[in-house]
């Protein structure tokens, strides 16, 4: 535990924190909540953050920073409020509204009260009750007192080409109570197919939004897929792994991550999704981890939220160290329609996949591989609506 005035203050304390890390301590941290949790440091620790009210004598402006408290709700906290005496529980209840809660998150379940709100807790002595504060109100899944953000759905932009990896990285997220906000891209690829599929994707496993961004990479060319250039057709596993083909797109993962990250910080969303892989995969060099590690350093320094403190962005790519075939496992668990994805980079002309470019062959290489269980998939994650295509 970590406490005494306030430790953000010291100069120490981030290199106090990563020391304590390595060596692998369990870290609490006790903070007033004036300052932002810092850049940087672990995830896994838990803070207590102890607000102070009028009763202590410190002005308001000095002791409730609504910044520096949203930094705090992303991440797992414990709110304290000592109530003295009746006229703080009226300040208390106001908390929220006032400076505490995230300024255009909508609140759960559509709208309404957060849950728990009907129910009621002691705030202080003699008994005092009270509807339960909306930062306090316990999420469906996650002990009292754990992480206050999430009292509200935790957002998440997942990139969308249409394919099977992108599929299962979306049903993925859903799969761990994301609030998905899908982001698919017509850059002046060789055709739509793979968008279509997009749409289809994002409605069967419930997105919270679609939406797809127009970008002509083909006035800057350089791949079989944005210039005329052809696209190499039935090469062995081994002429696949070696090398970075034709096929490769400059940058493209860059910037499609680059708008995912704009997209996600006007949403207050921290956690983007991709579905690269980096084992059964054509050798682009936007798949590996490394680049997956540099992004997420980078979308930390790049935007206003992880500058201020209000965001730690996180880039997911949880089928980054999976072979084709555990991905295909994976997707069947998770009730992903196969029938509904795209990964031909050349459809023939009555519009089936040829089956001999290098995504063609990857994918059959997976579904040769896996081995899915005879009983049927489970039904969609979150089944919608349909969704209307956003462009």
């Amino acid at each position: 535990m970590l406490t005494g005035g306030e430790p953000l203050e010291s100069p120490l304390f981030v290199p106090l924190l990563r020391a304590l890390g390595g060596a692998s301590f369990a870290i609490e941290v006790e903070t007033s909540g004036t300052l932002p949790p810092p850049i940087g440091v672990d995830r896994a620790i838990q803070w207590n953050v102890s607000l102070k009210l009028a009763g202590s004598g410190v002005a308001e402006t000095t002791r409730i920073r609504p910044d520096a408290i949203r930094g705090f709700l992303s991440r797992e906290a414990w709110w304290k409020f000592v109530v003295t005496d009746e006229g703080e529980v009226t300040e208390v209840l106001r908390s929220p509204s006032a400076s505490l809660s995230p300024p255009t998150r909508p609140s759960p379940a559509g709208g309404g009260a957060p849950r728990g709100a009907d129910r009621a807790v002691a705030l202080g002595r003699g008994g005092v009750q009270a509807s339960r504060l909306p930062l306090l109100a316990a999420p469906a899944h996650s002990p009292l007192g754990r992480l206050a953000g999430r009292v509200m759905s935790r957002r998440a932009v997942v990139l969308l080409s249409g394919g099977l990896d992108s599929a299962t990285a979306l049903a993925v997220a859903l799969a761990e109570d994301y609030e998905c906000f899908a982001l698919s891209f017509d850059y002046g690829q060789r055709h739509a197919r793979e968008l279509e599929s997009a749409v289809k994707v994002a409605a069967a496993l419930g997105a919270r939004r679609h939406l797809t961004l127009r970008l002509d990479l083909r006035v800057i060319g350089g791949s079989a897929l944005t210039d005329d250039l052809p696209v190499p057709k039935g090469r062995s596993d081994a002429a696949i792994g070696e090398g970075i083909p034709i096929t490769y797109v400059p940058a493209r993962n860059t910037i499609f991550l680059s708008h995912a990250l704009a997209w996600a910080e006007v949403l207050e969303a921290e956690d983007i999704f991709i579905g690269v892989n980096a084992l059964d995969y054509s050798g682009y060099p936007d798949c590996r981890p490394e680049f997956i590690e540099a992004f997420e350093r980078l979308a930390n320094l790049a935007t206003q939220a992880g500058v201020e403190g209000r965001s730690r962005f996180r880039i997911h790519a949880p089928l980054i160290t999976l072979t084709k075939a555990q991905i295909v496992s994976r997707a069947y668990e998770l009730g992903v329609d196969f029938s509904l994805t795209w990964s031909c980079y050349e459809p023939e002309s009555d519009g089936r996949a040829c089956g001999l470019c290098d995504s063609c062959l990857l994918r059959k290489k997976g579904f040769r591989g896996s081995a899915p269980r005879r009983s049927r998939p489970q039904r969609p994650l979150n089944p919608t609506r349909p969704l209307a295509p956003e462009a």
